[in-house]
């Protein structure tokens, strides 16, 4: 159990609950600090690529094998199990969808400390990469759930 883990799971009950929150002083400063995120995710973007360099960025391969599992196939795996199965319908299938093909993110390196990994440098590869290529992906997986 990581905070991730805990935090993906509050999600998902609230959802599942359908709480009307607004106008709750904790729903919304949790709101305003999570509208922050994309831009400490640009800031954190920009220095892991000049930590990393564009050179040394394009020959780590590892980064890129992991994209298009997460970025394609966990949110079709998603949307044929959740979608077709009808326990989500409509804004939420969407919404879920969309949050599964989302890049990875802060939570990467997060999670390669958590379980010891000593790579922090594969991780900062990982996270500019996925960020990058979910330009590309999400426009495709919202494209291809619309002809399944």
């Amino acid at each position: 159990m990581s905070p991730i883990t805990v935090s993906v799971f509050a999600g998902f009950i609230i959802m599942m609950l359908n709480l009307n929150l607004n106008g709750n002083i904790v729903w919304d400063t949790m709101k305003n600090v999570g509208g922050t995120c994309k831009y400490f995710a640009s800031i954190y973007i920009g220095m892991s690529i000049g930590r990393t360099g564009i050179k040394k960025l394009k020959n780590n391969v590892s980064s890129f094998s992991a994209a298009p599992i997460k970025l394609v196939l966990i949110p079709l795996f998603a949307y044929l199990i959740i979608g077709k199965t009808g326990f989500l319908s409509d804004n939420h299938l969407i919404m879920f969808i969309i949050l599964c093909a989302t890049p990875s993110g802060m939570s990467l390196p997060i999670v390669a400390d958590i379980a010891g990994v000593n790579s922090a440098e594969y991780a900062s590869a990982g996270v500019v990469v996925s960020t990058v290529l979910c330009l590309f992906t999400i426009p495709f997986i919202a494209y291809i759930t619309q002809i399944i």
